[in-house]
């Protein structure tokens, strides 16, 4: 079971049973206009954000998408032989609470039940300022002080990146101005996302001058309003759909954050999201080429600087151990957009505005046959060309752009821990997220403010990061991992992996192609770089809010080898 931070509990202990929604009572029985009818409307109205026993109202708080609480119940479902009944991350608090009554807590492993509990003190964690008008806030403060080192000094190839490493220091907060309403952010001390890989002389997290300071922040800032079966979140927050080791093939966390709106609605059996993403719409030239071929009969020069995603999502579980979603998005670009294009429930392929658009499909498939194995896929497919097409097209025949990622996990409770088991695949097609020009590809292509490389490079004091939307290796990538770990839930943990990359010549940023040489090319393409990544490591918890870390690795890609050690502290209170 993955860390969630908390302690055992007393097996007879159980979450309480949510009370009634808070509300005005005799509100609801309005049934016609009369004299006092309209400042009874105005009550009606108001109430929506009036807290009323607010013990059992729904929490609206936002689980952030690095917790460990998402592994830990994750493991839970594992071990009973249950499908997660949604992996559209992230989740509200509520839906977190309503995922957790799902569970037998009394069919449960002692490792299972500490979990278990571990997952119930965060969700009844007290906020440390509270008013009886309903406002209550939730603050959080991390010191994270790490060292990072390896033996080849010109590899920027580093097992423990930029993304997982911590700030070295984090306040974060949730700020409830009522049941329904809450505030979040965060504002962190941390080294510039440039020198993970770029400043070789980069050993620490503790930032030393001030150019090397992160300016980007915050990486966290939003409010998530919503009820017992439905929330809205608008702000900047990670975004992740599917439960995919190594990424996810339509949305994935690669990007430093997602900006926009989600509406999602859930229950039991079914769960509905609708995403709108605004993205910077440039066309860097250092990245994408100074001589970018845009194909007939797109003209650069009648592009507009618009590019956004929007993208719908249904989950359905058909049986307590088989879960089905199907996602559909678009990359809307290079045209300010027409007001169809944000229906929440249209088919977005058959808009039809191949100038502006680049549309992608998934399906996903989640099966836990019996307690402790699950078998996972998912198949993406953003373009569908046969034979026919290929010769009546010719020249202007596009390619197939699809690719898979299955997976398989196993968890056996033993002792006061648990071992759990992954082997993962994953394949992208050369094409895949590629299309006729930038703005309608599925990239993230985002401008980082860095006074680390002006100061290390001596270059300007920005860079241009173009990430992928889905997967997180991009296209013309073959990767396969195998995980073997044993964890005492807020304990220990200790952990090994190996992970196989084949990367082909394709990126994300390379032109679009069309006819038989396009058609040729097959993951993975042209010069091949492999890379090995292996990987040990583990963690111990002392106390509630201090733990220490250690992972040890060597990656092995066409310059050599390289060994890596991270050591690290966490201290939060």
């Amino acid at each position: 079971m993955g860390a969630a931070g908390g302690a055992s509990r007393d097996e007879a202990r159980r979450l309480p049973p949510r009370g009634a929604r808070g509300s005005s009572g005799g509100l609801g029985r309005i049934r016609r206009l009369s004299r006092g009818a309209v400042p009874g409307l105005i009550l009606a109205g108001l109430s929506f954000l009036t807290p009323a026993r607010a013990a059992a109202a729904p929490d609206q708080r936002i689980l952030p998408l690095d917790s460990g609480v998402y592994r830990s119940l994750s493991d839970l479902y594992l071990e009973q032989g249950l499908a997660l009944p949604s992996m559209a991350l992230p989740y509200s608090h509520e839906e977190l609470r309503r995922a957790l009554r799902r569970l037998d807590y009394g069919a449960l492993s002692p490792a299972g039940r500490r979990a278990y509990g571990s997952i119930e003190k965060h969700l009844a964690r007290e906020p440390s300022h509270r008013e009886e008008e309903g406002l209550a806030f939730y603050p959080s403060f991390q010191v994270n002080p790490e060292i990072y080192l390896h033996t080849r000094r010109n590899n920027d190839d580093w097992i423990y990146d930029a993304k997982q490493r911590r700030p070295f220091f984090g306040f974060s907060f949730d700020l409830a101005l009522s049941h329904r309403l809450v505030l979040y952010g965060d504002l962190t001390v941390q080294k510039d996302f440039f020198q993970a890989g770029g400043d070789p002389d980069n050993r620490a997290s503790l930032p030393t001058s001030p150019y090397q300071i992160d300016l980007n922040i915050p990486y966290r800032a939003g409010v998530s309003l919503g009820g017992a079966h439905w929330n809205l979140m608008l702000g900047r927050d990670l975004l992740s759909w599917g439960n995919g080791r190594t990424g996810n093939l339509m949305l994935s966390d690669a990007d430093l954050y997602h900006e926009g709106l989600r509406f999602t609605s859930f229950y039991d059996r079914f769960k509905y999201t609708f995403v709108l993403l605004g993205l910077e719409s440039w066309t860097d030239p250092a990245s994408f080429g100074p001589a970018y071929v845009y194909p007939p009969p797109i003209d650069p020069a009648d592009l507009e600087r618009f590019k956004m995603l929007i993208a719908h999502r249904f989950e359905f579980l058909f049986r307590p151990d088989l879960r089905f979603a199907v996602s559909e998005t678009i990359v809307y670009g290079g045209k300010y957009p027409d007001l169809r294009v944000f229906n929440p429930m249209v088919i977005y392929h058959n808009l039809y505005l191949k100038e502006w658009t680049n549309n992608l499909m998934t399906l996903e498939l989640d099966w836990t046959p019996r307690p402790g194995l699950r078998v996972y896929g998912q198949f993406a497919m953003d373009q569908l060309s046969t034979v026919f097409e290929q010769k009546a097209y010719g020249a202007d025949s596009e390619p197939n752009a699809m690719g898979w990622l299955g997976g398989v996990e196993f968890l056996r409770p033993a002792g006061s821990g648990s071992w759990s088991a992954s082997v993962e695949a994953a394949y992208t097609d050369p094409w895949l997220y590629i299309r006729e020009h930038p703005l309608v590809s599925f990239v993230s292509t985002r401008r980082v403010h860095s006074e680390a490389k002006k100061q290390v490079l001596g270059d300007r004091n920005y860079y241009f990061a173009n990430t992928p939307l889905g997967y997180s290796y991009g296209p013309d990538v073959v990767v396969a991992s195998a995980r073997l770990s044993y964890t005492r839930p807020e304990a220990w943990s200790v952990y090994g992996e190996h992970r196989l990359l084949l990367d082909g010549e394709n990126r994300i940023t390379t032109p679009f192609q069309t006819g038989d040489a396009a058609w040729d090319r097959r993951t993975p393409s042209g010069d091949v770089e492999v890379v090995n990544m292996t990987k040990l490591g583990g963690w111990r918890r002392f106390s509630p809010g201090f733990s220490v870390f250690g992972e040890a690795g060597m990656v092995y890609n066409d310059g050599g080898r390289d060994l890596q050690l991270a050591l690290g502290l966490r201290c939060e209170f």
